[in-house]
């Protein structure tokens, strides 16, 4: 998780120079497109747009859990991972 200065709320040109993105890649994420389904949530006030520090760690919490492998999905890669090191070693005569 990185670390943002607790600000709240961030002018979205500091937030992305705290990620050292872009300033489009912020407004990218707040997209509808945003990110494998996850949207950043952007606030305008007053004509500007901010991140407030909550909604960054819920949308950096929602791309996370996407990537977590529960225990027998991993042990299911691990096996299937095994099966083809066994089926090359088997194939090259070892």
């Amino acid at each position: 998780m990185l670390k943002l200065p607790k600000k709240d709320p961030m002018p979205i040109n500091e937030f992305a120079r705290a990620l050292d993105k872009n300033v489009a890649t912020p407004y990218r994420w707040g997209s509808p497109r945003g990110v494998r389904g996850h949207r950043l949530r952007l606030t305008r006030i007053g004509g500007r747009t901010y991140v407030y520090h909550a909604d960054w760690e819920a949308f950096e919490r929602a791309l996370n859990k996407d990537q977590v492998l529960e225990p027998q999905d991993l042990a299911r890669t691990r096996q299937h991972g095994e099966d083809v090191v066994d089926a090359e070693l088997d194939a090259a005569g070892f």
